[in-house]
Order: structure tokens, then sequence, then C-alpha cells
């Protein structure tokens, strides 16, 4: 559960008299003073991240009230509903977070988009997932042509990602030279596609910086010129300056993470980052884990080693051993932090 005290992007738009909507996933948590409404949206259409077990029967959470669907596949719904959305507010300034379910299992998609690709040869898990791709991408460009028809495309700066890299429980699929997977903090667990589009503002350009998801809310504040209502000492920074090219944005020289089913074990499953450097307490089960690992953290030179195949720890002890230090202190904060909330 995201702790009820923090202050989140919704929250500063809708201070700043953006009307704020949600549309698809929550999973940030629930009971009294979790739902999305309690957390800055003013309008929510969306589910609990766990209470989707078909893309073509479902129930959706309409501003607090359930309605079920059996007539329209979710990827396409959402897509439409986030169409609607922008028609109602086109006349005010609106903060939307679209969150996609696709193409998160149960595989499901329309039967005749998932023939195209087993006709290309694909086995047929991979083609299911490729079709709900395609239906989630086809969705984004309705939006993003609706934008244009609005007449506010350039008024309306857009971000994409993804949380994470592929699931490796339907099948292995192409993730590059990247080692690891959903679940892992390798690379191939954690390095997404990240784009940012504002037309008229931003020049297409590629950025080679690593930014994370914690560079998000700054640099919303920054670009969109949004009052606080007091201090939020933020973990990322902004990337407006690099967006922007024009100045250097002052970014964290050291970034983390860490994943474990239940409640977090630091010792499985954690990462640095610090420049080339990235230093990882290695992935033992995407399940609960059963005690405290006793595996070594390795360290990987990424400029040489981009695939994370050799621990160059002996070579670069000093690196090595400062890492493992600003590592544990990071993990102890961040269970500090979390017990604090919890107790509180």
């Amino acid at each position: 559960k995201m702790d009820q005290e923090m202050t989140t992007l919704a929250d500063v738009f809708q201070l700043n008299g953006y009307s704020t909507g949600m549309i698809g996933k929550w999973h940030c948590g629930e009971g009294q003073g979790y739902h999305p409404m309690d957390r800055g949206f003013q309008e929510f259409e969306g589910f609990l991240g766990y209470m989707v077990n078909s893309y073509f029967t479902y129930e959706l959470d309409m501003n607090r009230t359930y309605q079920p669907f059996t007539d329209r596949y979710l990827t396409h719904h959402l897509s439409e509903r986030a169409v609607e959305f922008v028609r109602r507010h086109k006349n005010h300034p609106f903060f939307l977070h679209l969150a996609h379910y696709a193409p998160h299992r149960p595989l499901d998609a329309p039967p005749e988009i998932v023939q195209s690709f087993l006709e290309k040869g694909f086995e047929t898990n991979t083609a299911i997932i490729y079709a709900m791709i395609q239906v989630m991408d086809q969705g984004i460009g309705e939006l993003i042509a609706e934008l244009e028809d609005l007449g506010i495309r350039e008024k309306t700066l857009i971000i994409f990602s993804s949380d994470n890299g592929p699931d490796p429980i339907p099948g292995e699929r192409n993730n590059r030279e990247l080692r690891g997977t959903k679940y892992t903090v390798y690379e191939g667990g954690i390095h997404v596609p990240f784009f940012v589009n504002w037309k008229g503002r931003l020049e297409p350009a590629k950025r080679d910086q690593l930014v994370h998801f914690t560079d998000v809310f700054p640099t919303l504040v920054e670009l969109c010129d949004l009052e606080l209502a007091e201090p939020i000492e933020f973990e990322g920074g902004s990337i407006a300056g690099l967006l922007q090219d024009t100045v250097e944005s002052q970014l964290p020289g050291e970034r983390f993470w860490q994943w474990s089913r239940g409640v977090p074990d630091y010792s499985h499953n954690a990462a640095m980052r610090q420049g080339r450097w990235k230093l990882v307490r290695p992935f033992v089960t995407r399940g609960v884990p059963e005690g405290p690992s006793d595996h070594e953290p390795v360290l990987f030179d990424l400029e040489n080693d981009p695939s994370e195949q050799v621990d160059v720890s002996r070579q670069n002890r000093r690196i090595y051993e400062n890492m493992k230090v600003m590592l544990e202190s990071w993990c102890r904060d961040v269970e500090y932090e979390r017990l604090k909330n919890k107790n509180d």
C-alpha cells in the first residue's frame, strides 16, 4: 500500500486546477482511504490489480460503483474510456493516467488478430501477447488522434512507458541481449522503453542518460509549472532540462531497485546503479522467499558488459565495497520508512 500521507501526482495536479482521472489498473492499495479517488483522482474507471480473470468478461469500478461488462474487449474498452475522458475535459487542463492491463496474464486477445501472428510463425502464447500489444498500440494511436481532432495535441504532454520486462511464465520472448525478465532487477527486468512527447514543445531526439520512474514527478512539476502545497523531498530528479536541451539535468548519481513477493527481503533481488557500475544482490525466486539469501552481491560493468554476464567485483574491490555499503544503507532507510508508516 502507498502511504496515505504521501502526496501523489494527482494531488498536485488537482491542487493546480487540473481535472484528474485514472483509467485501468490500480495497484497502490485497497480499503478505506486507498481508493484512487482518495488519492487525488476525481474520476476512476478501472480495477484492482488482481481482479481481471478474462479480458472479455470483467467488472470495472466506475467511480466507486462496480459495473459488469461482457461485450467489450478490455483493452479496447479502456482506450475508449480514455478518449471519452479527453473529450469531456477538452476545454480544461487535465491529467489522465491510463494504466493498460495488457499484455498481463490471463492471455486473451481477439482471435482474428491472434491468427495474423500465428500465420507469421509465432507460437501460440507469443502470438496472443503480440495481439494484445497490437490492440493496446491501436488504442493509444486513437487517443493521440483524438487529441489532434480536438485541437489540443500541442497542449498535451504524453509519457509512455512499461513497468517491467517480459513475463517469463507464458514463455520466453525477445528481450534483445538483456539478461533477466519481469520479477528480476537485471536489465531485462528493469530496462524499459520510456517516451516523452510534446508536439511543438520538445524536439524529436534520443537520450542516452539513465532515467528512473522517480524522475517523472519532479519533471512534470517543472514542465507544467505546478505549485506544491508544501515542499516534497523527491527521490528522483527533473529531466526537463534534458528534454528541452536547455541545461544538464541534475539527476541522482545513484539509483536503486528491489523486489520480492510479500514482505520485502532486501537480501534478495536488489540492485544499485552508479554510472557504468551495477551492483546486484542476485534474484532467487518469484515466489515468497523462504529466508534471507546467502548469495553474495555481484558487480557488473554495463558499459562493457550490458548483458550482465561477468562479475568484476574482484578487479574493482573499492567500488564494490563502497556500493555494497550504499545499497545496504538504502535498504535500511526504505525498511525504516515502511515500518514507521505501518506503525503510524
